[in-house]
């Protein structure tokens, strides 16, 4: 006789084919008196992917709230924290409940309204404090993010790979034992550290165990790392296998790999009739990707538009549009090339004069390009409403990184963009 599988397999197997709202539904019931349910109503819930795949739950996720269940208070907040940010008072509510009842996560992410200025204001100092207070509190979103500061220098810490792999084997070991629920994003953690060490055959391992355990995201990674080469694709039947197998499950990454798999010379071969037709195919999958929570494809869609690649018309109405769409879920790429359109003149006329703010929103959303202009223009007499945030939080950073003696030299810059997280 077959034996039934337990808890956590059935919401692992959910999970891995993109049944979001099955996996809600399967631990929701479970949660006041299952720990396990507990841990993998979390795990579900910290993944931007998966909570734009419970869009259809929205009415029951509003309904749900401030009645009393703080898991539902929590599921509302990270909902509309993800698919409406603008909601953040509300969203912050939800939180406040949730961490009241003893949500470590809920911690971490009230901590980001410290760090980019959602509510207004800007704390580094009290971001770095929460941080610590949630990772006390055994909070896993916390220790993903403390591990992102090791691996990538992120929220302007020092990078220490060595610890983060050390820390990452001493999760995944622990984890092996007896029947805990390890979130598959410390193995795509893990790919990360590697491929920041330039180990790409060890990182596509890492993504490809991410990807199969549930971790969404990962498809891209790890088609990227096992197939892209110098810039090219080494193997493009392969790589595409992985894009079919993420695009099969709704990870949003694998919609994004157009802005990798072709070259624009690719396009020159083909006639007007087939270029039409591509435009058309880049343009559904890059909007995908923005509607499964990958604001890439809106900056994709943007730089399209703007620079008249991939085959596409310059148009700069089409391109402020799609930098507005990522710019709503905060993504900096978004909010640098907004203000780019305003150094260049091709904005809308609302927006002219808006430079020095646009750039501030892009700094608050990790784009540490931003940090010397944006403290240049309050030198200049610019965005004196923000003075005490930049007082207290930006010129200190921009002290401590280019001290007196450097002052001449600008940000040694490897051609990179590193976000938040």
């Amino acid at each position: 006789m077959a034996t039934a599988k337990s808890l956590k397999n059935i919401v692992f197997d959910q999970i891995r084919q993109g049944k979001m709202v099955e996996a809600f539904h399967k631990l929701k019931p479970q949660l006041e008196q299952s720990e396990q349910a507990r841990e993998l109503f979390l795990m579900l819930l910290r993944c931007k992917n998966n909570i734009f795949l419970l869009v259809p739950l929205a009415d029951e996720l509003r309904d749900g709230s401030g009645q009393g269940n703080p898991w539902m208070d929590y599921a509302y907040a990270r909902y509309l924290d993800c698919v409406h940010p603008a909601s953040c008072l509300i969203a912050k509510e939800n939180y406040e409940r949730a961490l009241a009842a003893g949500i470590s996560d809920a911690r971490l992410y009230l901590a980001y309204y410290y760090r980019d200025g959602d509510l207004g204001k800007v704390d580094f100092e009290k971001y770095y404090i929460e941080v610590q207070k949630a990772i006390d509190e055994n909070s896993h979103a916390a220790m993903q993010q403390r591990l992102r500061q090791y691996i990538f220098g992120a929220d302007y810490c020092e990078r220490d790979i060595e610890k983060a792999l050390g820390l990452l084997y001493n999760f995944i070991s622990m984890a092996s034992f007896g029947d805990s629920v390890l979130d598959p994003c410390y193995y795509y953690l893990m790919g990360n550290a590697f491929q920041e060490q330039d180990k790409d055959a060890d990182a596509a391992e890492w993504y490809r165990k991410a990807f199969e355990t549930g971790y969404l995201p990962a498809c891209l990674d790890w088609a990227v790392s096992s197939y892209c080469e110098e810039g090219h694709i080494a193997d493009p039947d392969k790589f595409i296998e992985i894009v079919n197998q993420g695009m099969d499950v709704a990870s949003g990454s694998a919609f994004l790999y157009s802005s990798i798999f072709y070259e624009e010379n690719m396009l020159r071969r083909m006639d007007k009739s087939m270029q039409e037709k591509f435009r058309e195919c880049v343009k559904s999958e890059l909007s995908l990707a923005v509607y499964l929570g990958e604001s890439l494809g809106a900056y994709f869609l943007g730089n399209n538009y703007y620079y008249g690649l991939m085959g596409f018309r310059r148009n700069k109405t089409k391109a402020w549009k799609w930098f507005e769409t990522g710019a709503t879920y905060r993504d900096a790429g978004c909010y640098a090339m907004m203000a780019q359109m305003v150094k260049d003149g091709k904005c809308p006329k609302e927006f002219e004069g808006h430079l020095e703010h646009l750039q501030l929103c892009s700094l608050r959303c990790g784009n540490g390009e931003m940090l010397a202009p944006v403290v240049d223009a309050y030198f200049r007499g610019e965005l004196e409403n923000f003075a005490e945030e930049i007082e207290n939080n930006y010129i200190p950073l921009l002290d401590e990184m280019y001290p007196d003696d450097e002052e001449d030299e600008g940000p040694d810059d490897d051609g990179r963009f590193d976000a938040w997280s």
